[in-house]
């Protein structure tokens, strides 16, 4: 037999609702947390190492067990219509440089993951303590995709098209598509990309705009190379991943490699050669080479092409980024 004690903790409940019409609203998850130097932490052996996420039990509705004290709540609600976080910096143990709590236990919490945030304060065991969020719906654009001819568009892959993960890929049939949760003041860039007629065109919404909008496609530019050592010969076994660039676009922001996915990115031949297409003329792209898990060095930097171009980079070799002068 194995005999557990367990302590009890406080429940926390709330509600989540739309800001604009008052409705409850789906949630995905609901994550608690407290601080570091909350004393009370130390009651409660192993619950730094738990998974603070929690699925609500009813729309709208929320209910977790928290470590008495002070600690924060996020909550990440269906649908992609509403804005990510907003006025997070207000509570005590904002870390701007992360944008996030990162001395919240039991893990850090960035922003970027969830729809609201609020501080709560649980004192007694005996007594539920309540909590309740509001979400913001923002503002939604409508956006006709048009060929090179000014003809509309369907069948199209959007990226930018929701309020909190800006990167995630989502097929549309219509030539109308629906941008969701712009703030204005906040700017953000909708790419929208056509395999079949390789096609690709991207627009920059500052969220104050006035419908109707056309975003008119043209072909799309292509980049090709080969990663060498340092004799000239291929090394293999290397990706293209994500680098930011000078002007901060990345090849994820035209949908050319999966959100978050380092590691993977885009796979070279077994002669290290790369071809990389969907590239958005005019915008500046930057590549790392990548292994297994991690980026290991700069491969290119500040790349551009035109409508219709396939550039290429011929032999490149991996830029260290312990090197001097490198990030």
């Amino acid at each position: 037999p194995v005999d557990l004690a367990i302590r009890r903790g406080v429940v926390l409940r709330g509600k989540v609702k739309d800001k604009v019409t008052g409705e409850p609203v789906a949630i995905s998850f609901v994550t608690a947390a407290t601080f570091a130097d909350n004393p009370r932490v130390a009651d409660f052996p192993g619950y730094e190492d738990t998974n603070a996420h929690q699925s609500a039990r009813e729309v709208g509705q929320y209910e977790v067990v928290v470590v008495p004290g002070r600690g924060i709540l996020a909550v990440r609600v269906e649908g992609g219509r509403h804005r990510g976080v907003t006025g997070a910096e207000k509570i005590a143990g904002f870390d701007e440089k992360r944008d996030g709590f990162s001395t919240s236990v039991p893990r850090s919490h960035i922003m970027t993951n969830y729809h609201a945030v609020g501080e709560y304060r649980a004192e007694s065991i005996d007594r539920p303590a309540t909590l309740d969020l509001q979400v913001d719906p923002g503002r939604t654009l409508r956006i006709t995709a048009v060929d090179p001819e000014g003809r509309p568009i369907g069948n199209t892959t959007v990226r930018g098209v929701d309020g909190l993960f800006l990167t995630s890929q989502q097929d549309q049939k219509s030539s109308e598509i629906e941008v969701r949760a712009l703030a204005p003041g906040q700017k953000r860039r909708v790419t929208v990309t056509h395999s079949g007629r390789k096609l690709v065109g991207s627009i920059v919404l500052n969220g104050d705009e006035i419908e109707p909008l056309r975003l008119a496609l043209q072909p799309w530019g292509e980049i090709t190379g080969r990663i060498v050592d340092d004799g000239g010969q291929p090394r293999r076994g290397l990706g293209v991943s994500n680098e930011s660039g000078g002007e901060g676009r990345t090849l994820e922001d035209s949908g050319l490699l999966p959100g978050g996915d380092v590691g993977g990115g885009i796979p070279c031949d077994r002669d290290a050669r790369f071809h990389i297409g969907g590239l958005v003329p005019g915008l500046h792209y930057s590549g790392g080479a990548s292994e297994t898990e991690a980026l290991v060095g700069r491969l290119f930097r500040d790349v551009t092409v035109k409508p219709g171009e396939v550039k290429a980079l011929g032999d490149l070799k991996v830029t260290p980024y312990d090197e001097p002068g490198q990030p």
